[in-house]
């Protein structure tokens, strides 16, 4: 029965490929869209029935980012919301993940200062909900061509 669970579990990865190379071809999905991803990966895997106990999320925050502050305090229960962050990926398991790779690209590219690891679905929702999302990415064209292509429910009220 493992085995069984394992090879589902590989096959699953193996499609979420294929949403993250989708993903990966939006206009700045990783410049203000990448919560979106990481929510449109993390929905089609719980559509998919994947093991979500081993689903979370990472913040990352580059040098000067005021964001981590604010979510740590958050996470003190100093705040009443969440904001944004540099950058989010999708963890699962021990493995990061975004739409173009994972934590390698984001380090080669930029530096990374701080990070909050092992954040659940309902911090990224509330994060998106009311945080300051850099406004490059489309969200009002682009999260339901995401939403409709995956038959996934990505619609954050504001």
């Amino acid at each position: 029965m493992a085995t069984k669970t394992r090879d589902k579990s590989k096959d699953l990865l193996k499609g979420l490929s294929k949403v993250r190379k989708f993903l990966d071809s939006i206009p700045y999905i990783n410049g203000g869209g990448c919560g979106y991803s990481a929510l449109a990966m993390y929905r089609w895997l719980e559509k998919h029935n994947y093991n979500m106990d081993e689903v979370s999320f990472t913040f990352l925050y580059i040098s000067g980012d005021d964001s981590f502050s604010i979510n740590e305090e958050f996470l003190m229960g100093l705040r009443a919301y969440p904001t944004s962050c540099s950058h989010v990926l999708i963890r699962i398991g021990d493995e990061l993940y975004d739409s173009s790779g994972g934590l390698e690209f984001f380090k080669e590219n930029w530096y990374v200062a701080n990070r909050h690891d092992y954040l659940d679905i309902d911090f990224l929702l509330l994060s998106l909900k009311y945080g300051e999302w850099n406004d490059l990415f489309d969200r009002h064209a682009e999260i339901p061509k995401i939403a409709e292509k995956f038959s996934i429910e990505l619609k954050i009220i504001k």
